[in-house]
């Protein structure tokens, strides 16, 4: 018994189907539905943010950073190789990478 797609011919183009990149319908309705949500509660959002800080303040500092990984993309954690790719940090570089990584997100986080 042979694994995949027996129609699947090799060196056949593919036809159809989304463009690389493009989000699925349903994503995108989502994320429009919660767009308009934020949009029309943007004065009750700073209201709530108020009353949420006065009484723990990290915690309010902790929700405006969840919120704008809606709005400002997470940038990926990139790894730096020489020519030949070996690690350009000496043994234990990866964990002072990790250090500094922590010290620059101000907040610690659950």
């Amino acid at each position: 018994m042979s694994a995949g797609n027996p129609n699947f011919v090799k060196g056949h183009k593919r036809q159809g189907g989304r463009l690389q990149g493009t989000q699925n319908k349903i994503s995108k309705d989502i994320k429009e539905a919660f767009k308009l949500l934020i949009e029309k509660n943007i004065e009750n959002l700073s209201g709530w943010l108020d009353h949420v800080a006065k009484k723990d303040p990290e915690k309010a500092f902790n929700i405006i950073i969840d919120l704008s990984e809606f709005i400002i993309p997470k940038q990926k954690r990139t790894e730096l190789t020489s020519k030949g790719g070996k690690d350009l940090f000496p043994k234990g570089g990866a964990e002072l990478a990790d250090e500094i990584y922590i010290k620059r997100n101000y907040v610690k986080r659950n």
